[in-house]
């Protein structure tokens, strides 16, 4: 299994109804939330394969804000996870 943990920035907020939808269109296997990170999972993934989810978030309040760094790995081996910096949003009102 596959694993994402995608830092969401301050401001905004993720759409339960469209994370259920990846779920319904077998985009996802299964996802949670927690502490400012969307955790995406999957049960397969091909060689040299690459998945692209789009994601329609929320604006809470006017800001600038950064996300908590993302990182993939596979679910048995943690150790092994791939980083990149936090997302970075720009909400204007």
């Amino acid at each position: 299994m596959t694993t994402a943990k995608i830092g969401i920035p301050a401001g905004l907020t993720l759409q339960n109804a469209l994370l259920k939808d990846l779920i319904d269109k077998k985009q996802i296997s299964y996802y949670e939330i927690f502490d400012n990170y969307l955790v995406l999972y999957w049960e397969h993934f091909d060689a040299n394969e690459t998945k692209t989810i789009n994601l329609d978030l929320k604006v809470e309040f006017a800001g600038e804000y950064t996300g908590k760094a993302s990182n993939v790995y596979l679910y048995y081996m943690p150790e092994s996870k791939f980083w990149n910096e936090g997302i970075k949003a720009r909400i204007e009102p």
